[in-house]
């Protein structure tokens, strides 16, 4: 009787989020600060070094690249050896990648530091992810969604503080900021945050499972499960190739290319790269501002965007919330195409247009990180089975790939289109209204099993 009690109790949607688990996602979140810090490097990195524009695109684009090992192996890695594993790699590639970038800057340590960096970021998307939505608010059915977005809120956060800390110091001594911080967060995270229940359940480690459950509440009762499934969907991946074989299941194949669809329009959009060249992008043609400080600025508005997904997504639908932010987004990018256009043909009134181009880019980036920059990653780990999620790394793979794609293109078209390339993005945005529409799955407000049984 008081086992069915207790099955009750973890069955029921939990309204509010409790202390215990804020606190857990923050110090889950931790590791990711750094990750953001290396995607926005480019950006304050090129303006210092005298490289020519192949040289800029490979420099901007390898850790994209090198992101695809890191998507390809923390995918496996999650599901065989642990979700808590995977963090303490992903802060060891990255310390190695910044070491190789505070050196001196020739092309090699250029090129091995984006390396080792982009496999930290490839790595950094899913695991968080994974183990906020499995672990701490899996049956916070409006509220899960809300708090797995806090892992992009991190990788923000760690772009703010990147162009934040290039006010104050050169390049190599921001990367240096960078490892430290790195290395302490992981230490953090490693002292207070245990494996993933979910997953020591999954292997059949019920007693280390229920002493991670209360770690994870800090010493409080709590019952964040949906119902003992766990202890009967044990995992046998023996090998890698036993392990691919699961991608023939249709609730796997679906939802993997609704992920790698959606990832595809986030990043050919515009909203990513706009980041990675937000130094140049934002430059003001006659007004007297620094790109460095509106750079600054710059770095802190997807964080309030993040942090308003994250208060309105509980009280709305995320594809009604997806749609509307594309719209506007798709506005934006067409204002920033225009505003580049007048600046060569209307300089009577080129103070003016700067004004225009800057808030175009402020709106975007708010806007963005509203909805598709945002939805694509929290939706990852819902939307996969519990047994093999970590296939979400296969769309994050995809994401790498593209945005590898539109780095190396980018500072071409920028070339030769100017501000063509501007009015592509905004295309993109408007065609992903349509996809949202007719493909990707409401998440907010149903239990983990509901989701992933719509693709049986």
């Amino acid at each position: 009787m008081e086992k069915q009690t207790l099955l009750l109790k973890s069955n029921e949607s939990r309204k509010e989020l409790s202390t215990e688990q804020i606190i857990a996602t923050i110090l889950v979140m931790l590791p990711a600060i750094p990750s953001g810090m290396t995607v926005a490097f480019s950006a304050i990195a090129l303006p210092q070094l005298n490289l020519n524009l192949i040289q800029t695109s490979w420099f901007a684009s390898l850790p994209t690249l090198a992101a695809i090992f890191g998507n390809l192996s923390s995918g496996f890695l999650i599901d065989r050896y642990g979700r808590r594993n995977t963090f303490f790699l992903n802060s060891g590639a990255l310390i190695i990648g910044c070491i190789f970038l505070s050196g001196s800057p020739t092309i090699a340590n250029l090129y091995i530091g984006q390396i080792f960096c982009g496999i930290s970021i490839g790595a950094a998307v899913v695991a968080p992810t994974v183990y906020i939505t499995e672990s701490i608010v899996p049956d916070n059915l409006h509220t899960r969604n809300s708090l797995a977005s806090w892992n992009i809120l991190s990788l923000t956060l760690g772009v703010g503080l990147d162009f934040v800390a290039s006010l104050f110091f050169v390049y190599q001594h921001v990367v240096l900021l960078c490892a430290a911080l790195s290395l302490i967060f992981i230490t953090i995270f490693l002292i207070f945050i245990p494996e993933s229940p979910a997953w020591l359940y999954q292997t059949k480690r019920y007693e280390e499972a229920n002493l991670a459950r209360k770690k994870l509440s800090f010493g409080k009762e709590i019952l964040n499960y949906e119902d003992e499934k766990y202890m009967h969907n044990y995992i046998d991946h023996k090998d890698i190739f036993t392990y691919i074989k699961n991608i023939t299941r249709c609730d796997v194949y679906k939802p993997l290319f609704i992920c790698l669809i959606f990832f595809f329009f986030q990043q050919f959009s515009g909203s990513q790269v706009y980041v990675a060249f937000m130094v140049d992008l934002i430059k003001p043609t006659f007004l007297p501002v620094s790109p460095y400080q509106l750079s600054a600025v710059s770095g802190f508005i997807p964080i309030a965007g993040v942090l308003i997904y994250s208060f309105i997504s509980p009280h709305t639908k995320l594809r009604k919330l997806g749609m509307v932010t594309s719209f506007i987004s798709g506005i934006m990018t067409f204002l920033i195409g225009f505003s580049l256009y007048l600046n060569e043909s209307w300089h009577s009134y080129s103070y003016i247009v700067d004004y225009i181009h800057i808030l175009a880019v402020w709106l975007n980036l708010l806007v963005t990180s509203m909805g598709i920059g945002t939805i694509p990653y929290t939706i990852l780990a819902e939307i996969f089975p519990e047994d093999v999620r970590g296939f979400a790394s296969i769309p994050v793979l995809g994401l790498s790939l593209f945005y590898y794609i539109i780095l190396m293109l980018y500072p071409f078209a920028s070339e030769y289109l100017i501000y063509g390339i501007h009015y592509i993005f905004s295309g993109v945005n408007f065609l992903s209204i349509l996809f949202i529409y007719w493909f990707v799955p409401e998440t907010i407000g149903k239990k983990l099993h509901e989701i992933t049984s719509e693709f049986l």
